[in-house]
This record gives C-alpha cells, sequence and structure tokens, in this order.
C-alpha cells in the first residue's frame, strides 16, 4: 500500500491539499483560543484594591535604617515591580537572645544594629488563592523579599499584609 497514490490522495482518501487546509484552519483555531486565555488572565489583573504591606528588616546597621524615608519610592528588586510609597518607618533597637553564665537565657539589646518594620502602600491585585499579586508575582505574609530605593536595597520579610 502507497502512502501516496497516483491522484495525490493520502492512503487513498484524503487529498494533501484538503489536509493542510484542515490542519492551518485547527491551528488558527488554537492560536485564538490560546489567546483568549491569555487575555481573560490579563484582565482578571485589572481589578486592583489599595494596599500596605509591612516588610521587617532585621539586624542592619543604623546608618542604614537611617536612609529609608517616609514617601520613598520601594520596587522590588528582581523584577523592578513599583510596589508603592513608604507611609511610616518603625526603628527599633535589634534583640537577641543571649546564654548567661548560669545558662540563662536573656533578651539583651544589639546598640550597633536596628530592626525596621517598612509601611508601604500600593495599588496590586488580590486573588482568594495567591495572595496579593504584583506583576507576575504572588506574595503572602512570611515570605522573603528583596526591596529596594534609589538609595538602599533590603532584604525582609513581609510581615503583614492588608488589603
Amino acid at each position: 500500500m502507497k502512502i501516496i497514490d497516483e491522484k495525490g490522495r493520502l492512503f487513498s482518501s484524503i487529498n494533501i491539499i484538503d489536509l493542510l487546509v484542515i490542519l492551518f484552519i485547527v491551528a488558527i483555531g488554537g492560536v485564538v483560543l490560546t489567546k483568549t486565555s491569555f487575555m481573560k488572565k490579563v484582565n482578571v489583573l485589572e481589578n486592583k484594591k489599595a494596599y500596605e504591606i509591612q516588610v521587617l528588616v532585621k539586624s542592619i546597621l543604623p546608618e542604614m535604617a537611617e536612609q529609608v524615608k517616609v514617601k520613598d519610592i520601594i520596587l522590588e528588586d528582581a523584577s523592578s515591580t513599583v510596589l508603592g510609597e513608604v507611609t511610616n518607618i518603625d526603628v527599633k533597637v535589634t534583640k537577641n537572645e543571649v546564654p548567661t553564665a548560669d545558662g540563662k537565657i536573656v533578651v539583651a539589646n544589639v546598640d550597633t544594629r536596628r530592626d525596621i518594620i517598612i509601611t508601604i502602600k500600593g495599588i496590586g491585585q488580590f486573588d482568594v488563592q495567591k495572595g496579593l499579586m504584583l506583576g507576575n508575582k504572588d506574595w503572602q505574609a512570611g515570605g522573603s523579599i528583596v526591596i529596594k530605593s534609589s538609595k538602599v536595597k533590603f532584604l525582609g520579610n513581609i510581615y503583614k499584609i492588608i488589603n
């Protein structure tokens, strides 16, 4: 049995040109379906709301803590997505647990280090399962994040998300 017979038909039943036309129509349909699905995902992210995110940065030098100011614009480092504007900065002396000579654990101040909580107000999309959506990433409290401004870059943990 020949694959293409003398009349140009595939397996003696389908014309090659007809087959190519059918495959072309199926391919166009696949592209349209893919584009439509993608557009639905993009449209979901158009419903944005105001949020506040608090980022905890632990044990940094006091001079670094002083570099962050209210009204600074903060970005997520990897994607340069704008998180928002700093609305509050809470700076505290770092505290560490230290063992004493008699084996007890006490909390002691580390005067050369600071812990800061940076409150950032921005606009983002909230997803029931993924949490706060910024750019193409999702963020939840407890997750680590690298934030930056025009002056500093910090590795911190998301302390709280308020929407």
